[in-house]
């Protein structure tokens, strides 16, 4: 038999990780808002580290992955305090929950990417799992795949067949060409790199 503790959407939603706490809920059919906390208050002003008072609170919406087929939604409480002894003002930062200005979550980012990576998902079906748009999620994936796949040169290891062909995002006019290679080393067959353009070139400095 398990040792059951109460439910806690701190553990659920593993906010612990992203420095937040969980203190409410608003739950419709399918979409779940959770109102947090910063576990950090930064409450110090640094510059004296008097202890600051509250000016104003904004909220800071991330899209978090969904439980199931229920969205999910962070909604921060952002202070802003003022020191009073020295008038400073200086607000909270989530970056330990987004990356910059991202409408993502941290960890929203890394499910989005492995869906696409280690589920085949497509961006259209992610975007509609999370409840927010194309570009948004196209984005993430694209800056985290950079960040954590195309800086990796272990991705090459064992290649020995590779395949190229040229595709076309676009057909409105606008060069929108791009050059495909894949790993044929073994099936299935696996990306390993969209190079900007289509020329012998492009492929031979890609080579070098």
């Amino acid at each position: 038999m398990h040792n059951f503790t109460p439910p806690c959407l701190d553990s659920t939603l593993s906010l612990n990780d992203l420095g937040l706490t969980a203190i409410g809920q608003h739950h419709t059919k399918r979409h779940l808002t959770v109102l947090c906390l910063l576990a950090d208050e930064h409450a110090e002003c640094p510059g004296c580290a008097q202890r600051g008072r509250v000016r104003s609170t904004r909220i800071r919406r991330l899209v978090h992955p969904p439980i199931g087929l229920t969205a999910v939604t962070l909604a921060i409480r952002i202070r802003t305090f003022q020191c009073p002894n020295c008038r400073h003002r200086w607000s909270q930062s989530p970056a330990k929950a987004c990356v910059g200005r991202s409408k993502l979550s941290r960890t929203a980012r890394l499910w989005a990417l492995k869906s696409v990576v280690i589920d085949k998902m497509s961006i259209h079906v992610i975007a509609q799992n999370l409840a927010t748009s194309w570009n948004t999620v196209c984005t993430a994936v694209l800056d985290l795949g950079t960040t954590l796949l195309l800086a990796d040169a272990t991705r090459f290891d064992g290649v020995s067949t590779i395949g190229v062909d040229e595709h076309c995002w676009s057909h409105r006019g606008i060069d929108r060409w791009v050059t495909v290679i894949v790993d044929l080393t073994n099936r299935p067959a696996r990306l390993i790199d969209i190079v900007p353009g289509r020329s012998a070139e492009v492929f031979r400095d890609w080579l070098q």
